[in-house]
């Protein structure tokens, strides 16, 4: 059984024409297409950073550590790094795991927060619900190249722990 606040009809389509008003083809058909029965309205959560991740020699790594929303597509991404690292420091120790670990939150901790921080900022923008809070977001994904898009990517790529 589906839980939610029911909606007027037309309420979500009619919020959308709003959110998207003056976007470019094929946004604008795509939300007069849609379904509004099907819609589904989904809460997005983040986790605030935690003051660690390891603890002798149990360790935690992609959502459980760093759990962030979807605005930057980098979840899996980030939860693949941790599992490289995490390797990377048990496989070079020569202390046992505790310092493995250890090292594996020190180095990966500083880049993931600040990925949940990145993705929280995009996500309240997108996610505003007055146009000065989102407008100006809106306009500059309006006015961005894909390459400029592309360049936002690698940037988060760049500073990334295996360079």
């Amino acid at each position: 059984m589906e839980k939610g606040v029911p909606a007027p009809e037309g309420w979500r389509r009619q919020h959308l024409r709003e959110l998207f008003d003056g976007w470019p083809a094929p946004i604008p058909t795509q939300i007069e297409q849609f379904d509004e029965q099907q819609l589904k309205y989904l809460e997005i959560h983040d986790l605030h950073p935690l003051s660690r991740w390891s603890l002798g020699r149990i360790t935690v790594l992609g959502d459980a550590a760093h759990a962030t929303a979807p605005t930057l597509g980098q979840g899996g991404c980030q939860a693949m790094e941790d599992a490289i690292l995490l390797a990377r420091c048990l496989g070079s120790t020569s202390l046992g795991v505790a310092d493995g670990l250890a090292r594996y939150e020190a180095k990966r901790k500083e880049r993931a927060e600040m990925i949940v921080a990145r993705s929280r900022r995009k996500a309240e923008a997108l996610h505003a619900t007055e146009p000065s809070l989102y407008g100006p977001f809106y306009a500059a994904i309006r006015m961005s190249s894909v390459s400029e898009t592309m360049r936002a990517q690698e940037e988060l790529l760049e500073a990334g722990p295996f360079g």
